[in-house]
């Protein structure tokens, strides 16, 4: 027998017969009691074991320059650009903020204790990991990245909430990086809020959120629960009013041309990047110019800095060059369970045709 959690030998069973073996090191370790042996959740489990490392880490990072930017927006003042521009510059250059893949981890890391915590308060019958079903996706990532503090409490994994079977007394994990409007995850957990059980909650671990999402994502409480360890993101526009400009004005400006293609930004943006994801404003770090009165670029200016890489930074996500495999070969299919089936079965023929 292997140990539910390590899968080294295990001689100890629960008690309460709900399937959980443990090794002499893991027997005290808190567990769910559902079923901790679902298919898909040993498949994913799997799939941790094969992928886990360094592989998972992000190691590029683009750093701010601070005098560079300074630079440009003190440039951008005596450029000659209209007064929403420059107000544009001053709230670019005082809140563009950079989250290291370091921080990132971290607060996920947070996240995903507080919620392991309040599992084993509540003590659920079942716990649902929700991962997306196209391993190209963050979440799946994400998931990975989470597992080694989630496997204990986590009872099943499925690939969206219809999949859930039974929402008595049951808990159900989103999984994601950062959203600002919330509307995407909205749009997925109302299907099923109204057919969940009083006594089921489903947990948003995404570590960054914007105000919007969670107003927007509040609404379907208390199913719906919001984490304490979740970092409230704004978007450019409340950056603007925060700073105390006419947002609507600065904005509309903004929109014109040649701004909105100088600049490739508008309010619904967030003046954080990621180096797992450079969002709408590292576009423009590399080559972030300065525009005359005539909206002609005089200058272009570089305000971030590479670190630990040679080459420019890749033009996509750093969760879409990681290369996962399951039993040695390359996953092929975009969902995660049908490629797993079709390695599987693909071993199957070969060693049936020996």
């Amino acid at each position: 027998m292997q140990c539910s959690l390590c899968h080294k030998i295990a001689v100890h069973r629960c008690k309460e017969s709900c399937g959980f073996i443990a090794c002499d090191h893991c027997k005290l370790k808190p567990h769910t009691h559902g079923t901790p042996s679902s298919a898909n959740r040993m498949l994913f489990d799997e799939f941790f074991r094969e992928n886990s490392g360094a592989k998972l880490f992000a190691s590029s990072t683009l750093e701010i320059d601070t005098d560079q930017l300074n630079t440009w927006e003190s440039e951008v003042e005596t450029s000659g650009s209209p007064e929403e521009i420059v107000s544009f510059a001053h709230t670019f250059a005082q809140h563009l903020t950079h989250i290291t893949f370091y921080q990132f981890r971290s607060k996920l890391n947070e996240a995903a204790h507080e919620i392991r915590r309040k599992i084993e308060i509540l003590k659920p019958n079942k716990v649902y990991l929700v991962v997306d079903g196209d391993w190209r996706r963050s979440n799946i990532w994400i998931a990975l990245l989470c597992w080694s503090v989630l496997r204990s409490v986590v009872t099943d994994v499925v690939t969206n909430p219809g999949d859930v079977s039974d929402w008595q007394r049951t808990i159900a994990i989103h999984l994601g990086d950062a959203s600002l409007d919330g509307e995407e995850i909205y749009d997925e957990l109302s299907k099923v809020s109204e057919s969940s059980e009083l006594n089921s909650r489903y947990f948003i671990l995404v570590p960054y959120l914007g105000s919007a999402a969670k107003t927007k994502l509040a609404t379907l409480a208390p199913f719906v629960k919001l984490l304490q360890t979740t970092v409230e993101i704004k978007t450019l526009r409340e950056c603007l009013e925060l700073d105390g400009y006419d947002s609507e004005e600065v904005l509309a400006v903004l929109n014109e041309s040649p701004w909105k293609k100088a600049y490739t930004i508008d309010r619904s943006h967030s003046l954080i990047y990621f180096d797992h994801e450079p969002t709408a404003p590292s576009k423009v770090l590399t080559k972030l110019p300065v525009l005359d009165a005539d909206g002609v670029i005089v200058a272009k200016f570089r305000v971030v800095t590479e670190e630990n890489q040679e080459n420019a930074p890749s033009p996509l996500p750093f969760y879409k060059t990681i290369k996962y495999t399951f039993r040695g070969s390359k996953l092929k299919e975009g969902n995660l369970f049908a490629a797993f089936d079709g390695i599987i079965k693909k071993a199957k023929s070969k060693f049936y045709s020996l």
